[in-house]
């Protein structure tokens, strides 16, 4: 979730709110393994546009140039 500090999660195993990052992002936001890894990542809209932050390394990469109007995060490929 997003709050005026940053961009949180919450880690349901050990009750505890973690932030991920502390800027805000200008839109949506959906969580997913976008990596195939095992550990969820974030997407978000920033006014430079798409990106997504890899749950693991923290680093955040560029997906697109322009934002999209919505984000939904789900396995659209079935795999």
């Amino acid at each position: 979730g997003t709050w005026e500090n940053g961009i949180w999660y919450r880690d349901v195993a050990k009750s505890k709110w973690s932030r991920m990052y502390s800027g805000l992002p200008s839109g949506e936001i959906e969580a997913g393994d976008f990596t195939r890894d095992g550990i969820a990542d974030i997407a978000t809209c920033w006014s430079s546009g798409l990106w997504y932050q890899n749950g693991r390394t923290l680093r955040w990469t560029k997906v697109l140039s322009t934002a999209p109007y919505q984000l939904t995060a789900d396995d659209v490929t079935g795999d």
